[in-house]
């Protein structure tokens, strides 16, 4: 069976209803930024396996979700309603995960999570939008507009448990690290004898901390001078910016001659090389039409072209690099070199 049809070539789609709609019209936008919304919860939960909260919490989310696009294909007030219920259990979670005012995540699931807040208000503006040409269910608006206080209550709640098992970690003993005893660390487990395992602890320890505290402001600076130092003997100009764990900058440098709009780009893909835990030039294979995160490519926040990548030490993302100014390709090569520079200085 074919996977298209060719019935939508001059921009106009079907429905089930046997109606025609064009491509361009608020319905369709809006169905699109609901897919969309959807996808970036498949996205999140298959990155956080072991949250099972998320994954509950998910799985009710995008079934709504799916009940709303529905009702945006007929004009029927009776038929796709959110029953009330739906919108007490989210009012519910927001109050118990506090007051969903989170104006700076700490952990990167947190910041995620904000991330797919901001989707779910654009996705909420083209219903409200679409909302004007049909007859909505006045809980498919309801649950919109709690839909994005939710999940920025569920990232003041992913901060929350992340700084309680560090704590109670703490509480248990501490890190023990009079080798060569074997050792637990607490919330990891026990860790091996031989100097090799100091890493071993020290990554287990970074994972707990999401790597704060790792990349320090000189530490950023220095890595930035080295590669300011290569891009320089290429004859290039361009702009390098280095972010925590959390995707916060540290610090951006602008070499003489960079692009204006190099400053933006370079901050965008350090974010994105931490928000979904690969090379930006990874990410562009798998934004392409039939790719795993094909859509994320339309989202303002993030950049799928080469020029950004994690930092990690060991396997964990303490950080993110990102360079702009020339092709893509380029920019990807000023990042490798700058891995081979972070590996030195953390080795």
């Amino acid at each position: 069976m074919k996977n298209y049809t060719g019935k939508g070539d001059r921009g106009a789609t079907g429905f089930l209803t046997g109606s025609m709609l064009s491509k361009a019209d608020e319905r369709i936008g809006a169905i699109g930024d609901i897919e969309e919304l959807i996808a970036q919860f498949s996205v999140l939960r298959t990155a956080y396996p072991k949250e099972q909260w998320l994954a509950d919490l998910f799985e009710g989310i995008q079934a709504d979700l799916h009940v709303i696009a529905d009702a945006l294909t007929v004009n029927d007030i009776a038929r796709h309603v959110l029953s009330d219920a739906k919108i007490a259990e989210a009012e519910r979670l927001i109050d118990q995960w506090n007051d969903g005012n989170a104006k700076e995540a700490q952990t990167p699931l947190a910041a995620q999570l904000l991330l797919l807040c901001a989707v779910a208000r654009r996705a909420e503006r083209s219903v409200i939008g679409a909302g004007k040409r049909i007859q909505l269910h006045p809980n498919a608006m309801k649950y919109m507009n709690r839909l994005s206080d939710l999940l920025a209550a569920a990232a003041v709640h992913a901060d929350v448990q992340t700084a309680t098992a560090v704590q109670s970690g703490s509480q248990a003993g501490g890190m023990q690290t009079d080798l060569p005893q074997r050792k637990a660390v607490p919330g990891v487990g026990t860790v091996g004898t031989k100097d090799t395992d100091t890493a071993e602890i020290v990554e287990a320890v970074l994972a707990r901390l999401g790597g704060a505290g790792v990349l320090t402001l000189a530490k950023a600076k220095k890595l930035i001078e080295r590669i300011e130092a290569y891009a320089a003997e290429q004859g290039k100009s361009a702009v390098i910016a280095v972010c925590n764990a959390q995707g916060n900058p540290i610090a951006v440098h602008v070499m003489d001659g960079a692009f204006l709009v190099s400053f933006d780009v370079a901050m965008k893909k350090a974010y994105t090389a931490v928000a979904v835990k690969m090379s930006t030039m990874e990410l562009s294979a798998l934004v392409q039409p039939g790719g795993t995160f094909y859509g994320l490519q339309n989202m303002d926040q993030l950049i799928t072209f080469g020029g950004g990548v994690p930092l990690r030490v060991g396997q964990v993302i303490v950080g993110g690099l990102g360079v702009s100014g020339g092709t893509g390709e380029e920019d990807h090569a000023l990042c490798a070199y700058g891995l081979s520079v972070f590996s030195e200085m953390m080795g």
